[in-house]
């Protein structure tokens, strides 16, 4: 149960409640029942939450209204799916692995710094690049990516 390519994340969120933050200010959340590679996904016990703004055209103020509503089932379209936020996970991790996490290289996970710039961990062995990411130490020829050559 480790994360390596993004969907993944959606993967291990099967069958649990999840939040979704669409375009048009639109907010999901519910179980995830089904996903696809493209994003689409299936909802049950939705919660929507559509926020409208408004001008008050006498007092020129801004009003935010919000509403809410129960959707038994629901298929979200892919290309309007603008965040996902999995559930939050309860489980307590060890001290040592939640520093590990800040320090980024949690599961692989390396950040990018910029463009040239070297992480003043690097130094001392911590910075690692993530599955898939080019360290800058290695020859461009022999970087690629889904067979693709990056030069």
């Amino acid at each position: 149960m480790s994360v390596e390519e993004p969907l993944d994340l959606i993967r291990l969120s099967l069958d649990e409640r999840i939040y979704v933050k669409c375009r048009g200010d639109r907010e999901l959340r519910g179980k995830l029942h089904a996903y696809d590679q493209h994003l689409n996904m299936v909802l049950g016990d939705v919660e929507e939450t559509v926020t409208t703004q408004e001008i008050d055209e006498d007092t020129s103020e801004e009003i935010i209204r919000t509403s809410k509503r129960m959707i038994e089932m629901l298929f979200v379209r892919g290309d309007v799916v603008i965040l996902v936020s999995p559930p939050l996970r309860t489980t307590k991790l060890p001290r040592a692995a939640v520093g590990r996490m800040w320090a980024g290289v949690w599961a692989g996970q390396g950040q990018a710094i910029g463009r040239g710039a070297r992480a003043s961990s690097e130094k001392a062995g911590v910075f690692r690049p993530a599955p898939g990411r080019v360290d800058s130490k290695t020859p461009r020829s022999s970087a690629t990516l889904s067979g693709t050559d990056m030069s």
